[in-house]
C-alpha cells in the first residue's frame, strides 16, 4: 500500500538561510563603514576599558582622512593637556617659514613601556615625518601592573597591529560591526549619550587631539605631604622612592628604534614647576637620574633630547597642578617648542 510522504528541504533551506544571513551581515558591515555612521556614532570600541585611548585613536583616524599626518606628539596626560598643536604650528612657522601640523596623541596614565607599543602602531600606520615623545620622570617609575599601562599592553587590537595575531585583534581591526556592537546595545536601551558622537570636538585643537583645561592652580606653594588630595598622594607614592624600571627603559628604546623606519624621533622633557621636585625622595638628584637615563638612551640611538627644566616660558598662571599645564601654559610651551625646533627632516 503506497503512502504519501512529504520531504522537507531542511538542508537547502539552511543553506539559503545561511547565505541570506551572510548577505545581511555584509550589508550591515558596509553601512557600519560609511562616513554617515562614523559621524553619527561615538568613537568605535577597540577592546579596551581605556576609553580615552579609543577616542584619541578615532580623532587621529579622522584627522588622517583629511590628509597625511606629518607630525605626532606622543606622551601621557601631561602631553594630552599640555601640547597645543595650533600654537606649536604658529611657533614653528615663525621660526622656519613653513607650517607643521602636529597631532596630539596624549594618553592618560601611559608609561614608557606602553608608549613603545603605541608608538610602533602610530609610525607603522601613519608614517609621520616626525614623532615627538614628551616624557617625564614618572614615565619610568609606573609599573606595567598599573591599570592604564596594563590595559594598553594587553590590548589585542594594538598587539595585532604590532604583529601578534589573535582572533579578537583581527575582529576589532576588520569588522566595524564588532567595533560598534556596544553602540547598538546602548541605542536599544535608549542610552544616546554613550552611543552618539558629540560634535563639539570637531573644530580647533580637539580635532588634533588636544584637550585643554582652563583651571588655574597654585603651584608656588610646596605640596603638603599630609594632603588627602588624590593626585598629591599619588605623586608622593610614585616618586618618594623613585626608581627607573627596566620595562619602561625598554619602551623608550622601542620608540627610539623607530628612527630606522625613516621617521625622525625627538624626545622632549615635559615641563614641571619647581615644587614638583619636592615629590622626589632625593629631590633634584632623582630628577637628574631620570634625565641621565633618557639622555644616554637618546645618545645611543642618535636621537636628540630637549630638556625643559627650568622653562621660564611658562607663566605663573599656566598650571593646573604640579604636573599639568592649563590652556595658557600649553600655548606658551607649544609656541616655544615650535620656535626652537629647527626643521631638519
Amino acid at each position: 500500500m503506497n503512502t504519501l510522504q512529504l520531504q522537507k528541504p531542511f538542508g537547502r533551506l539552511a543553506v539559503w538561510a545561511g547565505l541570506l544571513l551572510l548577505l545581511l551581515l555584509a550589508a550591515l558591515e558596509g553601512v557600519a563603514r560609511t562616513r554617515f555612521v562614523h559621524d553619527l556614532l561615538s568613537a568605535p570600541r577597540l577592546g579596551t576599558p581605556h576609553r580615552q585611548f579609543e577616542i584619541q585613536a578615532d580623532r587621529l583616524a579622522m584627522a588622517a582622512a583629511q590628509g597625511p599626518i606629518e607630525c605626532i606628539f606622543l606622551g601621557n596626560s601631561m602631553v594630552w593637556r599640555g601640547f597645543d598643536p595650533e600654537a606649536f604650528a604658529q611657533g614653528y612657522e615663525q621660526a622656519n617659514g613653513a607650517p607643521l601640523t602636529c597631532f596630539n596623541f596624549g594618553v592618560d596614565g601611559m608609561p614608557a613601556a606602553a608608549a613603545g607599543q603605541v608608538a610602533t602602531w602610530l609610525v607603522q600606520t601613519y608614517q609621520p615625518r616626525l614623532l615627538i615623545y614628551g616624557t617625564d620622570a614618572r614615565d619610568y617609575a609606573v609599573t606595567t601592573e598599573e591599570r592604564d599601562a596594563q590595559v594598553l599592553l594587553e590590548l589585542a587590537w594594538l598587539n595585532y597591529h604590532n604583529g601578534q595575531f589573535t582572533l579578537e585583534g583581527w575582529l576589532y581591526e576588520h569588522l566595524y560591526l564588532y567595533r560598534y556592537r556596544f553602540h547598538w546595545q546602548s541605542l536599544l536601551r535608549f542610552d544616546y549619550d554613550d552611543a552618539l558622537r558629540s560634535r563639539s570636538w570637531l573644530g580647533g585643537g580637539l580635532g588634533l587631539g588636544f584637550d585643554w583645561d582652563e583651571t588655574v592652580g597654585s603651584v608656588q606653594l610646596p605640596p603638603d605631604p599630609n594632603s588627602e588630595e588624590g593626585q598629591i598622594r599619588y605623586y608622593y607614592r610614585l616618586l618618594s622612592e623613585y626608581q627607573i624600571l627596566p620595562a619602561n627603559i625598554a619602551g623608550l628604546n622601542q620608540i627610539l628604534a623607530l628612527k630606522q623606519t625613516g621617521t625622525t624621533i625627538l624626545l622632549v622633557e615635559m615641563p614641571v614647576p619647581a615644587n614638583y621636585m619636592l615629590f622626589f625622595g632625593q629631590g633634584e638628584a632623582d630628577h637628574a637620574r631620570f634625565m641621565t637615563a633618557v639622555s644616554q638612551a637618546a645618545a645611543a640611538a642618535g636621537a636628540p633630547f630637549l630638556p625643559t627644566t627650568p622653562l621660564e616660558a611658562i607663566p605663573a598662571d599656566g598650571w593646573v597642578d604640579y604636573s599639568h599645564l592649563n590652556r595658557t601654559g600649553a600655548a606658551a610651551f607649544s609656541r616655544w617648542l615650535g620656535g626652537v625646533l629647527v626643521s631638519s627632516f
